[in-house]
């Protein structure tokens, strides 16, 4: 009986110290729809920035299911006006990522960009369109996705998102610790 009462003591005392956080054992789980997610990377656009081949900007991004586990796709919408067109260009990027959370500020970025392919909607003029271009369009999205923040999560109090997975129906399940 006061083994007992010895180990219930130490417990709670462990407990009560903030040394043993009983929720810390198990994982927390967050379900964001991608149109919140969408709405939220809205807020942030256009982004226009200055390029050596000319000017780009970017006019929309959109977060879709990603076809591998734990992963997110970006449809990341541009319009880029150059010397040889200059009343611009639009095209879009698509990038598959994972994604990372920052304890402090309780956001989600994307993480291990990989862009998968350029387009162009005039396919008429993408003769005009220099091969720098052509090369710094997708970095210029890369850069861009890397250090926006994609959601923020002020409720979620966990230290490291462990794994997350998309849904066909449009839902970002999160899993942190």
């Amino acid at each position: 009986m006061k083994s007992k009462l010895f180990l219930v003591f130490i417990t709670l005392l462990f407990a009560g110290c903030g040394g043993i956080n009983l929720s810390s054992f198990g994982e927390e789980k967050k379900v964001v729809t991608l149109d919140k997610v969408n709405l939220y990377l809205k807020k942030s656009l256009p982004k226009r920035m200055k390029a050596s081949f000319g000017k780009m900007k970017i006019t929309a991004i959109t977060a879709l299911p990603g076809d591998k586990k734990n992963s997110l796709d970006f449809m990341v919408y541009f319009n880029i006006v150059t010397f040889e067109i200059p009343e611009g260009l639009n095209g879009s990027v698509t990038a598959t990522s994972s994604l990372r959370f920052t304890p402090y500020n309780h956001l989600l970025y994307p993480k291990d960009i990989n862009v998968t392919n350029l387009s162009f909607a005039n396919q008429s003029l993408i003769e005009y369109v220099s091969n720098s271009a052509k090369s710094s369009i997708p970095k210029l999205a890369k850069a861009f996705l890397s250090s926006k923040d994609i959601y923020s999560l002020p409720t979620v109090k966990a230290k490291k998102l462990s794994k997350f997975e998309t849904t066909p129906d449009g839902k970002l399940i999160l899993y942190f610790k």
